[in-house]
């Protein structure tokens, strides 16, 4: 066999590896390995940590789920005593929020299915303490 036969060989069955997948393998649109990745139903779940440092920095978060909704909180307070806290549900209407924010910048407004309540300092920067 010549070169170019040995290439042209090679070729055809790389091409239709491609076209086919591997033999053992899902469909190959899922990354490396074909996409085999086995499906598991949602299980309850819970789970949760506070953490403070040596500056007064302290954040939280906390999450169970029975297996069909997911409810939430997280959140932080820094050594100023700026803060956000965030509550939140996870579910078949969709991923709801409620943020709590002392944060400088911040209003009270309502994107995307979040709420937010600010009592931000609006005056000028660094006086809001």
């Amino acid at each position: 066999m010549s070169h170019l036969q040995i290439f042209f060989v090679i070729f055809v069955i790389v091409g239709m590896t491609g076209i086919f997948g591997y033999p053992g393998y899902d469909d190959g649109a899922h990354g490396y390995g074909g996409g085999y990745e086995p499906k598991y139903p949602p299980h309850p779940y819970g789970f949760g940590y506070e953490i403070k440092d040596h500056l007064g920095n302290q954040q939280y978060r906390k999450e169970h789920s029975d297996g069909k909704k997911v409810i939430g909180s997280y959140g932080f307070t820094d050594a100023h005593g700026i803060h956000r806290l965030v509550d939140y549900v996870a579910d078949e209407h969709g991923f709801r929020a409620k943020v709590r924010t002392n944060e400088p910048g911040t209003a009270n407004q309502d994107p995307a299915n979040v709420h937010i309540q600010s009592t931000a300092y609006h005056g000028p920067i660094g006086d809001y303490h």
